[in-house]
């Protein structure tokens, strides 16, 4: 079994844990949503803001499919696909958090009289009372007038001039419940785009001409063969160049060899000359 390519392995991790925390944050959100605390807060499944956010989740998860299946099965229109998305969602990350802070700045400027009309028009709803005195027992808060007339119960704490009201305890608990998936977006998701775009860009580049040349391997071969005769070629010429070169050295050998073997022959005949003067005095 041959090993999955280190660029490879990356894409397939970083994906797989987008669309794992992708699925946290939709999770989260919806359990969020549904609960019955949460119709008291200006948030909820007809928002606009909150029907862009998941709608974004949704094309985020689709677009980390393409990218795992495109590097999988090597599919050089999906991946482009997946690599063409990431900008335009961190893009949209970053107008997203700018739009969500706005809104929370009127949520919580308009909090009080949204409170006020939300409960005339709930005051008669089944459940209502159970839930405002569940609110006022988990929160330490005491309800508004409204609600302490329509249900028959026992608000004697809520004459207490250091009870707190409940709009702000509602502020925190919302806080609370959002502030994990705020977290999960802008600490988690978006970090792990900004890898894919920044640090593994050269990766995506790697696997484009991995994926190029699987599709066209004649361009490998053509590459392969300029290479090797471009090699053949500078091995004759280097071949060639030090032929020469053990010519020339050869050459230069001989001629010092025959220099030597000369004047070693004018030696022997001055040796001889001298022995001759030598022999010619004795005579005489």
């Amino acid at each position: 079994m041959r090993p999955i390519p280190w660029y490879r392995a990356w894409i397939y991790t970083i994906n797989i844990l987008l669309i794992l925390f992708q699925l946290i944050f939709l999770t989260w959100a919806y359990w969020l949503l549904t609960q019955p605390r949460f119709e008291y807060i200006p948030i909820d499944f007809k928002d606009v803001f909150v029907i862009t956010t998941l709608i974004a989740i949704s094309i985020q998860i689709f677009v980390c499919l393409c990218g795992i299946i495109g590097v999988y099965f090597s599919i050089r229109p999906i991946v482009k696909i997946y690599w063409l998305f990431m900008i335009p969602l961190i893009a949209f990350d970053i107008l997203a958090a700018i739009v969500w802070s706005i809104k929370f700045h009127y949520i919580h400027k308009d909090f009080s009289s949204f409170l006020r009309n939300f409960i005339v028009e709930k005051v008669n709803s089944e459940n209502f009372c159970f839930e405002w005195r569940n609110i006022h027992d988990t929160l330490n808060c005491c309800p508004k007038l409204k609600v302490r007339e329509s249900c028959p119960s026992s608000w004697i704490e809520c004459h207490n001039t250091f009870r707190k009201s409940c709009d702000k305890p509602l502020l925190q608990w919302m806080h609370s419940e959002i502030d994990p998936l705020v977290a999960i977006l802008y600490f988690l998701l978006t970090p792990l785009k900004l890898t894919v775009v920044i640090i593994l860009r050269q990766d995506i580049a790697e696997l484009f001409a991995e994926i190029f040349y699987q599709g066209h391997p004649s361009l490998i071969t053509r590459q392969w063969v300029s290479r090797d005769s471009d090699d053949e070629q500078e091995i004759i010429t280097m071949s060639s160049s030090r032929n020469s070169r053990d010519e020339e050295s050869v050459g230069s050998s001989l001629l010092q060899k025959h220099y030597l073997k000369d004047a070693k022959i004018d030696l022997d005949l001055g040796k001889d000359q001298k022995e001759r003067q030598k022999l010619s005095l004795t005579y005489n």
